[in-house]
């Protein structure tokens, strides 16, 4: 038998990351950011995207979360850029010099015409406010609308009780020279409702709301959108965050990144800032999706696109926010995950679940309806800007035996190898994937596509999948488990000497036996029409089988189990041809 092994440890098509575990504050650093959201370089040329700060909520949450470690020096510094480092929760204080206010329905814009904050004075239609003021009151209006209206989101947390409020219990925006690359941010303050921690505006009882101000940039004329873009996805993006601080403000700061800029996809579809973000998210899956480090948090919005497209629509994130509020306190290790995971299994899935279908539909990245669960509603137009799924490597399978082994320390948790494999005319190959440390778990895939068609075989195990004539590409699709800081190394053992069965087999259940849910796998050798269904000792049909997707080859569903009583069963597989039967077990 001819073997191939191939190693990609540390190979250097996978991209090179930071630490994945730092609790220290860098005051230099801190320093250096917080001074940027202060000043402008008026003689600013040849800026790249890359060097545009998107949202400047991370840096602020940082500042607040550990202002309390900071030195006397860096107190100081900061005090002199306008942070007040008193507040339990420091932050920039509200600007005082700007003297013009325009009201809108629920906001109060803050603006100057003079000094180093004057906008631009322009006024087409002569009604005495400035045009940037009026796209700036009429942006607020459609995010407000889409968010809190349309969508239910809380109405973030009032400011009428405090003493420098804006003049009013409107929301504040404060339009400023926040320099020539920051977009804008929002300004936590003080716990909500009177220190009490509590939204007014909600029918839970939170202890960890927070009240805030919207920041926007008064000159976007260095950044590379027009004015009425920035604006647009700058501020449904910041009004987000208010929202979300409504809710717990000490969530985890790639959620309320990712969720933001998903949002701005929600109030305005049409401009599409978030495929920038997408586009360098997609080149290195092998990067957990809730790591903290930008830009990548803002890339990570396509989980939450998928999530809203797949899972329940938009209101399934609004879920997420409000299971936060039950889940999550500020001390306490991230339960961003398990939030989310708990919402989504009340809807039949999983957070592991679904990123691995997202995983999948990420490798795929198609609006075709035939791609089903793994497709997007743009996912032509993402490819139309330039975005392409990325391969991790690519063999050819020119062995009889191939064993692909990854020993590096890349890899992360929540995140993906895509494993490019082109076969040589063979009927099927067997995959044998197998964990190098027990106690991390993996999802595995094996995805052919060729047009229209798409097939997606789940690995377990030993796994024979046949391969269809139409096309020899396929890729393996390795999902980590969600523990941080693990080693994730594996071993991929692919064998295209193998016998594929002739006829309808239905292979036993695991795991057997079993309490909540077990799998099923049966084998098509060619497609026909077949049911499934769980009889009793006696013949008497118990439970019936809903098939939705039936596929030549290997074809895999989850028995819930929790309507059976103990006992022992019959799961049977009726053909056209055959009848196949396996014994499983319930034990409650």
């Amino acid at each position: 038998m001819n073997i191939l092994i191939i190693s990609i440890f540390a190979s250097g098509i996978l991209w090179a990351s930071d630490s994945q575990k730092s609790n220290n504050i860098d005051e230099n650093n801190l320093l250096s950011s917080i001074r940027k959201m202060t000043w402008r370089n008026e003689n600013v040329t040849n800026i790249e995207k890359k060097d545009f700060v998107k949202c400047g909520v991370p840096i602020l949450k940082h500042l607040a979360n550990n202002s309390n470690e900071l030195s006397h020096y860096t107190k100081n510094r900061l005090s002199e850029m306008g942070v007040d480092t008193s507040r339990k929760i420091a932050g920039f204080g509200r600007p005082k010099d700007l003297d013009q206010t325009y009201d809108s329905s629920i906001f109060r814009i803050h603006y100057t015409l003079s000094g180093r904050h004057g906008i631009d004075s322009t006024d087409n239609n002569e009604n005495g406010t400035p045009d940037f003021v009026e796209l700036m009151a009429k942006t607020a209006e459609k995010t407000y609308k889409v968010e809190v209206l349309d969508y239910g989101y809380n109405r973030p947390p009032s400011d009428k009780w405090i003493s420098d409020n804006g003049g009013t219990d409107a929301y504040d925006i404060y339009i400023l020279d926040i320099g020539e690359t920051l977009y804008g941010y929002t300004q936590m303050e003080y716990m909500a409702n009177n220190l009490s921690g509590d939204n007014e505006f909600s029918d839970e009882k939170e202890e960890f709301a927070i009240t805030s101000y919207i920041a926007m940039n008064k000159d976007y004329s260095y950044f590379p959108c027009d004015e009425d873009a920035c604006v647009k996805f700058t501020f449904s993006h910041e009004f987000f965050h208010a929202i979300q601080f409504g809710y717990d403000a000490w969530d985890e700061i790639w959620m309320l990144e990712s969720s933001a800029v998903w949002m701005e996809d929600e109030v305005f579809d049409d401009i599409n800032d978030n495929y920038y973000y997408l586009d360098l998210w997609m080149k290195q899956p092998h990067m957990s999706l809730n790591y903290n480090r930008s830009p990548h948090w803002y890339g990570s919005w396509i989980f939450f696109r998928y999530l809203s497209e797949h899972l329940g629509g938009p209101s399934t994130i609004k879920q997420i926010f409000e299971r936060s509020v039950k889940d999550i306190s500020k001390g306490v290790s991230d339960n961003s995950i398990s939030s989310i995971d708990r919402v989504l299994r009340e809807k039949g899935s999983s957070f592991r679940e679904s990123l691995n279908q997202m995983a999948i539909a990420n490798h795929l990245l198609t609006s075709n309806l035939e791609a089903g669960q793994y497709r997007y509603e743009e996912g032509d137009a993402y490819r139309n800007y330039g975005i392409e799924p990325h391969l991790t490597q690519s063999f050819s399978l020119t062995d009889t035996e191939t064993i692909i082994e990854y020993t590096g320390s890349q890899l992360m948790h929540n995140a993906t190898h895509y494993i490019g494999l082109n076969s040589m005319n063979q009927d099927a190959i067997k995959l044998i994937f197998e964990s190098l440390e027990d106690s991390l778990r993996f999802n595995v895939n094996l995805v052919h596509e060729n047009g229209k068609y798409y097939s997606v075989h789940r690995i377990r195990g030993n796994s024979i999948v046949p391969t269809p004539k139409t096309s020899d590409k396929f890729t393996v699709i390795i999902v980590t488990d969600t523990i941080p800081y693990g080693t994730y190394n594996y071993r991929l053992d692919i064998n295209t000497d193998v016998n594929i069965p002739s006829e309808i087999a239905l292979s036993p259940n695991f795991p057997n036996p079993f309490n909540a849910n077990t799998t099923l796998r049966f084998y098509l050798p060619k497609w026909e029409d077949v049911n499934l269904s769980i009889v009793d000792l006696l013949g008497r049909e118990v439970k019936k089988i809903d098939l939705l997707q039936v596929q030549t080859g290997y074809n895999e569903i989850i028995l819930e189990g929790k309507t059976l009583p103990s006992g022992t069963y019959l799961v049977k597989l009726d053909g056209e041809t055959k009848t196949v039967a396996q014994k499983i077990m319930v034990i409650k």
